[in-house]
């Protein structure tokens, strides 16, 4: 992707192998994580946080899944799967939708139809249906 788009790598990464060319950040605070996402064309990750963040700043993602035996990657695919996003994950190192936006309308559309299931479900339990 950097080499398509001639963008500069910002890889945040607590390990100290640098498997590729890039400004490692070894260790960001949550103001620094959230602006590197800000601030960013594109995002890469295979974090739950980079992704939720990505798609709250509506940004143009990829994610990876993390090798088993991570516990992780059920939160990365239901969130694929709830705002139909699939076709941004990696797999086996590739991607062939770099070129292709993400519709950020209908996600914001599903994002407001799961927060009244939410509200309607915490109402629910509550006794506060008539409220």
């Amino acid at each position: 992707l950097s080499q398509k788009t001639g963008l500069k790598i910002i890889y945040i990464h607590s390990g100290f192998k640098k498997p590729i060319r890039a400004t490692y950040i070894r260790s960001a605070g949550p103001e620094e994580f959230v602006g590197y996402i800000v601030n960013a064309k594109y995002i890469i990750t295979n974090s739950f946080h980079g992704m939720a963040f990505s798609i709250i700043f509506h940004k143009c993602f990829f994610v990876g899944l993390l090798k088993p035996p991570s516990q992780v990657n059920c939160r990365l695919e239901n969130i694929l799967d709830l705002f139909h996003l699939r076709n941004r994950q990696i797999v086996d190192g590739r991607n062939d939708f770099v070129d292709q936006g993400i519709d950020y309308i209908a996600i914001e559309h599903a994002i407001q139809r799961e927060r009244e299931k939410s509200v309607n479900y915490l109402k629910d339990v509550l006794g506060l249906q008539n409220e």
